[in-house]
């Protein structure tokens, strides 16, 4: 459970760091997926 409030108070860190909500943070993110993806277009 130690881990969950580390990385809760991570990402409020971050949140507050970059100026974001977390909505606009949501909306900022990508997955691995989205990243292979891209990387995969960029190749071929």
């Amino acid at each position: 459970m130690s881990d969950v409030r580390t990385l809760s108070l991570v990402l409020q860190r971050l949140t507050f760091d970059l100026k974001l909500s977390l909505s606009n943070l949501v909306a900022r993110s990508s997955t691995a997926l989205d990243y292979m993806n891209k990387k995969k277009k960029n190749s071929g």
